[in-house]
């Protein structure tokens, strides 16, 4: 890439406003994302009814959120420090994270979504179907696959040249490195909304009969328990797709036709996804009795206890 390429990527766009909205945006959600994540961890790893396959995904995916914060920190520290961004290994370690923290929320997500599905199509066996165990051997493939392929460029798969001015993707990563990353991403949203349609489907055919058959309340409040449940999972990863899925797009489009535009756009893009990492805990709180109490109890230093599906604090 020569430098009339990159004098041109850094002239893309109206620099300054992108720089001062940039710098606004991170100060504003920085915070909410490391507190809301954090709480989530807490709360999960303090009380046991949150321990739950779905609930321990949840917690996963506060994880690939923080990491987002550490992406916002590097990103910062490399505005600060002009001769950090020429470097090579802080640049591509930088992208390395990002990288980390996109995929593994991207399959986290998935993964949850297969929980929810089992959860309502077999309301009475997806815990067998899905176990403790099928969820720590998911966890840790997910970031052992997702470390390893971020580490790739820092391991010789790159285009990073001694005169790059500018820490940026599409300076520093191979073609074939971007359409697998980002081609990969975008089939798992499609198949992880395919997947929640198919959801919301069961739930609606499944809705009616509850309503209609009073005969079993022990298995229909399984069933509308699960339907709570799912019905959070399906709001998180709406507003996940709603966020991400245009970085995607912009990005996958970027590795064929690079222009200016495309890649101001992308800029843009990016800043709608890292909002996503500071807005799941309140979605959280706002959908689920569990996660809101659990939310308080911790804030105020109560001790939460738990009686047959109700909540109480001492």
């Amino acid at each position: 890439m020569d430098n009339g390429t990159t004098f041109e990527w850094k002239n893309c766009a109206d620099e300054n406003a992108f720089i001062i909205f940039s710098y606004v945006l991170f100060s504003v959600i920085f915070f909410p994302t490391i507190f809301g994540n954090i709480l989530i961890i807490v709360s999960i790893c303090k009380f046991r009814h949150l321990r739950s396959n779905m609930h321990i995904l949840i917690g996963n995916l506060a994880v690939s959120d923080l990491i987002i914060a550490v992406s916002i920190i590097l990103q910062v520290v490399g505005n600060f420090r002009e001769e950090l961004v020429t470097n090579k290994y802080f640049c591509l370690g930088q992208n390395a994270v990002f990288v980390i923290s996109l995929g593994t929320s991207s399959y986290n997500m998935l993964t949850i979504s297969i929980e929810r599905f089992l959860a309502v199509k077999f309301p009475l066996k997806h815990r067998i179907m899905f176990t403790r165990r099928t969820s720590y051997i998911l966890i840790i493939v997910c970031w052992s696959y997702h470390s390893l392929f971020a580490s790739l460029p820092l391991l010789g798969w790159n285009n990073f040249h001694d005169d790059v001015l500018v820490c940026d993707t599409d300076l520093v990563w191979t073609r074939e490195y971007d359409i697998i990353l980002f081609a990969g991403l975008l089939i798992v949203v499609i198949v992880n909304g395919l997947l929640c349609g198919y959801m919301m489907k069961i739930i609606v055919e499944k809705g009616k009969i509850v309503r209609y058959n009073s005969s079993d309340s022990f298995k229909n409040q399984r069933i509308l328990g699960n339907f709570k449940r799912t019905k959070m999972t399906l709001i998180i990863f709406g507003v996940f797709a709603l966020s991400w899925t245009p970085y995607l797009i912009v990005s996958l489009i970027l590795s064929f036709e690079n222009k200016p535009a495309i890649r101001c756009s992308r800029q843009w893009c990016i800043c709608l996804g890292i909002i996503n990492s500071a807005t799941n805990w309140i979605i959280y709180g706002l959908a689920n009795r569990s996660f809101r109490e659990a939310f308080k109890a911790v804030l105020k230093g109560r001790r939460l206890v738990h009686f047959r599906g109700s909540l109480s604090n001492l």
